[in-house]
């Protein structure tokens, strides 16, 4: 079955983006994986997916949930301003838990008329 038809189309270009942003080799990803640099290789092509326990993986070591990893990241966003990048600094430095804080937070923020831009 191809990635698309299962709704992770994204999935291979977003682990090659995270992981060269990252300045990780294949070769060093497939060992904080636990897998082979081929797994990792076929993972970028969209060769194989990863299973869901793979994919959950993936997403912590890269500091992003599950449906970010599977969806499209605009490369465009790449420049981050300092505030954003302590904002992400200490978001990866939290647990699960924290994280799902921090999201729900910054969504109830964002939607609010008084500090929505």
């Amino acid at each position: 079955m191809d990635v698309k038809e299962i709704g992770y189309g994204n999935l291979p270009g977003n682990i090659k983006m995270l992981r060269e942003r990252r300045g990780w080799s294949q070769y060093q990803l497939a060992e904080k994986m636990g897998v082979t640099q081929t797994s990792i290789s076929q993972y970028e092509s969209g060769e194989t997916t990863p299973r869901m326990p793979k994919i959950e993986k993936l997403a912590s070591l890269f500091g992003v949930t599950v449906p970010e990893l599977l969806t499209e990241i605009n490369d465009s966003d790449s420049t981050l301003r300092r505030d954003e990048i302590a904002l992400v600094a200490n978001y990866r430095k939290l647990n699960e838990e924290g994280r799902k804080m921090v999201l729900h937070a910054v969504y109830v923020l964002a939607h609010s008329e008084e500090y929505a831009e």
